[in-house]
């Protein structure tokens, strides 16, 4: 699993010290911040039905379709390095990459014949760094539950959180990180789209 966003601008973003939560250090929300970041990350690439990080040259085997064109199921495409159709090679002057789209077209007027798991794309797809977007829906959750358990030690004069073992209110935090509507319509761009 990947993490996006970044521990200082989360908690530049937040304001939120050590003290806030009644840490012993720097060190501590430091590592309670990393901590939900990757929990955070969790949640989108679970509500995205994806990740965000860059997959090099992998495999993909996909059901022929009959068609000229078919869906390759990672994005971002980056690059294809080879297609093979029933075990064949295809030279690639027979298709075209339409990059954007996640699609191999064929432009040599076939098609994608039609069988099972009978084409074999090796190719690279995703983020080298993750979108701008993705890392701001991050740091916001994060920070928006670090606000919020401040607030609770200054009122509630909550004891210290523990970072061994996570306290009931370390657990709390984590609770909190819920996508809001507008997060969740952002990130809907970057879920899976339907078949070529």
């Amino acid at each position: 699993m990947s993490a996006y966003g970044d521990v200082t601008r989360t908690l530049t973003r937040s304001g939120i010290t050590y003290a806030d939560l009644g840490l012993e250090s720097e060190a501590a929300i430091v590592a309670l911040t990393d901590d939900l970041i990757e929990q955070a990350s969790d949640i989108l690439d679970t509500y995205c039905e994806r990740d965000f990080a860059l997959h090099e040259a992998e495999t993909v085997r996909l059901d022929g379709n009959g068609r000229e064109c078919i869906r390759l199921p990672g994005h971002p495409l980056v690059s294809v390095t080879s297609v093979t159709l029933s075990n064949a090679l295809l030279d690639s002057a027979l298709y075209e990459v339409r990059s954007g789209a996640g699609v191999l077209e064929r432009i040599d007027g076939g098609v994608w014949s039609a069988g099972r798991r009978n084409i074999a794309v090796v190719y690279t797809y995703g983020f080298t760094t993750p979108p701008a977007a993705i890392t701001g829906i991050v740091e916001d959750l994060v920070a928006g539950a670090l606000t919020h358990a401040a607030r609770n030690v200054a009122t509630k004069g909550a004891s210290s959180m523990s970072m061994d073992g996570y306290s009931v209110a370390y657990s709390e935090l984590s609770r909190l990180m819920v996508l809001a509507p507008e997060q969740m319509q952002t990130l809907d761009r970057y879920r899976p789209i339907g078949g070529a």
